[in-house]
């Protein structure tokens, strides 16, 4: 008996959230520290310091226009200067915070989990404790390339690029409306996910 994306999704992640547990307390400890520029701390307390001083600026152009000191135009206009000035000061802290954001922590985590969880599937040739809880198994031809293509490039990376939401959707919907409850990696792969013990051809 073929397997719903529910029951799929639900092993997916009992194996996954031990090994982003593993990933965020080294990221905490370890890593994250690893990973920043040198100085990155100062010019996080400079951005700060920016951010105040155009909130005070922006509070005391919304209280004289509040209290009909200066015009809406006018209002606008130093608001709008205040912002130039702050994007302005803070581009190179910017540059460093949004690398170390946006590009250097997802990588780490995004690789470290790649990585780990190919390896647990390949030495447990699939069976992980996600699958053995509830009960389902892959089955077909299961090698080391196709573990790959099935949990590294259609899984890992496919949910990445699609800020898993987009993933998820997709395979709920190619699941639910494949006859025999295939998403595409199981496709590719001449594989299927099914329920532990007497595989009965539907």
């Amino acid at each position: 008996m073929r397997v719903g994306f529910f029951k799929r999704f639900s092993s997916f992640f009992l194996d996954a959230m031990p090994i982003i547990f593993v990933l965020t307390l080294l990221f905490q400890f370890f890593i994250g520290d690893l990973l920043k520029q040198d100085g990155y701390d100062d010019y996080v307390a400079e951005y700060n310091v920016y951010i105040d001083e155009y909130n005070e600026k922006y509070d005391t152009y919304y209280l004289q226009y509040e209290n009909e000191e200066i015009s809406e135009t006018l209002f606008t206009n130093l608001v709008n200067n205040a912002l130039t000035d702050f994007n302005w000061k803070t581009r190179e802290q910017v540059a460093i915070i949004g690398m170390y954001t946006l590009i250097l922590v997802p990588s780490y985590f995004i690789l470290s989990f790649t990585i780990i969880y190919y390896v647990y599937n390949l030495l447990t040739k699939t069976k992980t404790l996600g699958r053995r809880i509830l009960h389902i198994e892959v089955k077909g031809k299961i090698t080391w390339w196709t573990i790959f293509i099935r949990e590294v490039l259609w899984k890992c990376m496919f949910y990445s690029l699609t800020l898993i939401i987009g993933g998820l959707l997709i395979d709920t919907i190619s699941i639910g409306l494949s006859k025999n409850k295939k998403a595409a990696r199981d496709y590719v792969t001449n594989t299927r996910v099914a329920h532990e013990g007497v595989d009965y051809p539907f």
